[in-house]
């Protein structure tokens, strides 16, 4: 095969998978910490759940090992506070007044980010 046979499949074959996907292929190597969903909102006194993932940058490997221990803190207290974590690494945050903030996990030199939203 041709090297411009080899470069036509591999631009043929980006186009056909999804944007993100494609995306994640050109990612640096290595590990990263990934909170899901990566945005979330509720009203005023609602809670959303959060998860932490461990997950490789590369788009190639393999995502979704649940690291045990990671701790969470929420960047405007103002805004919403964690009303529990669980052994899974699952933490609950409830709404305390409207507004926009970062929930953020970290694990084992690893820092992950999601934001929340109080309408």
């Amino acid at each position: 095969m041709s090297p411009r046979t080899v470069v036509t499949l591999l631009l043929a074959s980006c186009a056909v998978t999804s944007f993100a996907g494609c995306r994640n292929l050109f990612q640096p190597c290595g590990l990263t910490l990934v909170v899901t969903p990566n945005f979330d909102s509720t009203s005023v006194g609602g809670t959303v759940t959060f998860r932490a993932a461990e997950g490789g940058g590369c788009g190639l490997a393999a995502r979704g090992t649940v690291p045990r221990g990671a701790a969470w803190r929420v960047h405007d207290t103002t805004v919403a506070r964690i009303s529990a974590v669980s052994s899974d690494d699952v933490v609950t945050v409830r709404g305390v007044r409207a507004g926009q903030t970062a929930i953020v996990a970290s694990w084992q030199g690893l820092m992950g980010v999601a934001y929340f939203q109080v309408n």
